[in-house]
């Protein structure tokens, strides 16, 4: 059965566990962060400001008031454990008294608005076990001007943060955005256990940069990635070498460079699957591209929708190892794979596209120009608008995948259908809240 509150992924959504950080460990403490703090963080009368977090421990919760802040948010090369992480997170008026009412100082409007906090700075050291959680869709927003970034971890042993409901908003969508350093969202260059969950980055040059071994980024939107190739490289994930990673669940929006982008040798273990890709009305260059004179490993493309006037929706190059990429169930609209690489050549079948299909492609892959999506010219920003019609052609065309990759963003079960919807819905779904084309 479909779990009820998976119809809209990217609607607003509360953590399963409210108190998920809470009494973890026998000596967790509750700090508190307000705008404009100047006391020592025991209580919201005496909150710290973002930038003046104090000494905290593995198993703490630093508590994060509703509002605007004027300074970054500092987590000071402070690490947890892996039982024991520490939590900053936004506090929701639901939360329990000994974190909001019965503490000193607490206004209502802490747990209703939402907490924009001026990014983060550059962590040279090693950092883990961190975690930094909005709780709700948009619930913990990052500005990020032009020229400027977010957060940037370079140490050689950073391990196991984990962003979950979080916004970075940056200049918006254009061509020449960041003509000196360019502006990014998240870089990670090292480590492994990384996660990303209902984030949504805008308007930013490059939104992640994941050079890690080990990451999972899922039901995140990556809208308006833009900028000017020669000074800054517009990609909304980016990575030069990575290994075991899964991207599913997503959503992109509207990019001008190499969307999802493998920029040197040695990835492997790519799972991309479950993502809509919409070029929106600029979007150019490749949604999915490795690059040539690199060597890479096994990665697995299934069940995504690639729609709009991608150049080429998914570009490979470069020379595969022994295992070469697979490529199945997906819905190319509008688009299509281009090849340069091989041998071996990645395993494509079972795929559909409203074009012709490529010589290289697999006699099970086929062309059918009727629209089979439910609201393909809605132009709302939503990744719903590509499920599927009842009775769709795609319904029943592909091939039946082994679990995980056989479910959907809204949970239920693809069986063998291409794309990246089971075709369950009967009417249109909404657009998701909060979000502006163009406009972050």
């Amino acid at each position: 059965m479909k779990p009820s509150n998976l119809r809209n992924p990217f609607k607003t959504l509360i953590a399963i566990a409210t108190l998920l950080f809470i009494g973890n460990d026998a000596h967790a403490t509750n700090w508190f962060v307000a705008p404009g703090g100047t006391g020592n963080g025991t209580s919201w009368s005496n909150a710290w400001s973002a930038s003046t977090i104090g000494t905290v421990a593995p198993g703490d919760t630093i508590w994060i008031a509703g509002g605007t802040y004027s300074d970054n948010l500092n987590i000071a090369n402070k690490s947890g454990t892996s039982a024991s992480p520490i939590t900053y997170q936004k506090v929701l008026s639901s939360d329990p008294s000994n974190v909001t009412t019965a503490v000193s100082g607490w206004n209502p409007t802490y747990g209703t608005a939402i907490a924009t906090i001026n990014g983060g700075p550059g962590f040279s050291g090693n950092v883990g076990n961190i975690v930094i959680n909005g709780r709700v869709l948009n619930g913990i927003t990052f500005p990020i001007p032009d020229g400027y970034g977010g957060w940037n971890f370079n140490g050689s042993n950073v391990t196991n943060l984990r962003f979950s409901y979080i916004t970075m908003n940056g200049p918006g969508f254009a061509y020449n955005i960041n003509t000196t350093v360019g502006s990014f969202g998240i870089q990670l260059f090292a480590g492994s256990g990384h996660y990303f969950g209902h984030c949504i980055f805008n308007g930013i040059v490059q939104d992640m940069t994941l050079d890690v071994d080990g990451a999972t980024v899922e039901y995140c939107q990556f809208l308006n990635t833009s900028g000017n190739a020669a000074y800054a490289h517009p990609d909304s994930i980016y990575s030069s070498t990575a290994t075991n990673i899964i991207i599913r669940y997503c959503y992109f929006y509207q990019s001008i460079g190499e969307s999802v982008f493998f920029d040197g040798g040695g990835d492997t273990g790519i799972y991309f699957y479950g993502n809509v890709a919409d070029a929106g009305p600029q979007g150019s260059g490749a949604m999915f591209e490795t690059k040539e004179g690199y060597t890479w490993g096994d990665f697995h493309v299934y069940n995504n929708v690639f729609a709009g006037s991608w150049n080429e929706a998914v570009f490979i190059r470069g020379n595969p190892d022994s295992t070469p990429m697979e490529l199945k169930n997906n819905l190319f609209w509008n688009c299509t794979i281009a090849l340069e690489s091989g041998p071996p050549n990645p395993v494509s079948d079972y795929n559909g596209y409203n074009g012709s299909v490529p010589p290289f492609d697999g006699p099970h892959s086929i062309r059918n120009s009727t629209v089979p999506f439910l609201a393909v010219l809605d132009s709302s920003i939503s990744p719903l608008n590509f499920e599927l019609v009842l009775g769709a052609w795609p319904i029943g065309a592909g091939v039946t995948l082994a679990s995980p990759y056989n479910v959907d963003m809204n949970g239920n079960i693809l069986a063998s259908t291409m794309g990246a919807f089971a075709g369950s819905a009967a009417t249109a779904p909404p657009a998701p809240t909060g979000l502006q084309i163009g406009s972050p």
